[in-house]
């Protein structure tokens, strides 16, 4: 059952793919980030003193919140299905799980609250549209504070754009490929809603299906998308001291059996400059 859940889960659960994953110690896990661009070299004179240099730091805290799912199904239900009704609730739980994870992820990479720096961000070129020329610019702001970006999120609306965008021709295929990748059926990013819809720059274009224009997703606020081109090492860290926790109980007095999922989770953005958000016009 662990495989349904870590399986099921990691199709919707947009973290692993743009940010760096660690495990949680205690409560909650300080983490030192050095200022940037103020530990650096000199000139100096020979027989002259060598001028010191101390990495200067800030820090960030991350307490991972408990969030969770609870499957309840009455024996009847199971009795009578011609199906594994237990696998398919288990399944269902795990990709909430997922995408929750995901969507507080996204809404914090958004917020941009913790660690150094200021986030990059810039507006569309043209209206409600955001495309490889919008892109390029959010990786020339990266690159100006010195990191190279190597992941795009976009959502459903921009992949549409993007899809169709006429300029992607002045770019060779040495720079940015139009496809989705599908090496085979067992593909992690073949079988992810939050598939790679190609390459640019070296970049992997990551599209956040839970991100729709009804209303739900955190790439889509007041009636425009938001993009992010980012720096996956740097950009954000999420830490779990716990991830798909799954209990089995049994109720015989409602004649009800279920599982509980739970997790515990938080995210924090560590260089907030290695990160561009992009908002259409």
């Amino acid at each position: 059952m662990y495989d349904v859940l870590f399986t099921a889960a990691s199709q919707t659960d947009i973290a692993p793919m743009a940010s760096n994953v660690v495990s949680c110690p205690g409560s909650s896990l300080k983490i030192d980030v050095e200022v940037d661009g103020q530990f650096i070299a000199h000139f100096f004179g020979g027989g002259g003193a060598q001028p010191q240099e101390t990495i200067q730091t800030t820090q960030v805290t991350a307490t991972p919140k408990l969030f969770g799912i609870n499957a309840a199904i009455s024996n009847e239900l199971i009795e009578d299905s011609q199906f594994d009704l237990i696998e398919l609730h288990l399944r269902r739980a795990a990709e909430q799980m997922g995408e929750f994870s995901t969507q507080n992820f996204l809404a914090d990479l958004i917020l941009g609250a913790d660690g150094d720096g200021t986030q990059n961000a810039l507006t569309t070129g043209a209206s409600t549209t955001t495309d490889l020329g919008d892109l390029l610019d959010a990786y020339a702001l990266n690159l100006e504070d010195g990191f190279y970006s190597d992941t795009v999120i976009i959502g459903p609306g921009p992949v549409s754009d993007i899809m169709q965008d006429n300029s992607a021709a002045i770019y060779s295929d040495t720079f940015h490929t139009r496809y989705v990748m599908a090496d085979s059926p067992e593909s992690f990013w073949a079988s992810a809603p939050q598939f790679v819809l190609g390459k640019f720059l070296g970049m992997n274009v990551i599209v956040d299906a839970a991100s729709r224009t009804t209303g739900s997703g955190a790439l889509y606020l007041s009636s425009k998308w938001h993009s992010f081109v980012l720096n996956k090492a740097n950009a954000m860290l999420t830490v779990r001291k716990r991830w798909l926790k799954m209990e089995d109980y049994s109720d015989p007095v409602r004649d009800l059996v279920g599982a509980s999922i739970t997790a515990r989770q938080d995210q924090v953005s560590i260089y907030n400059d290695s990160s561009c958000e992009i908002t259409e016009q």
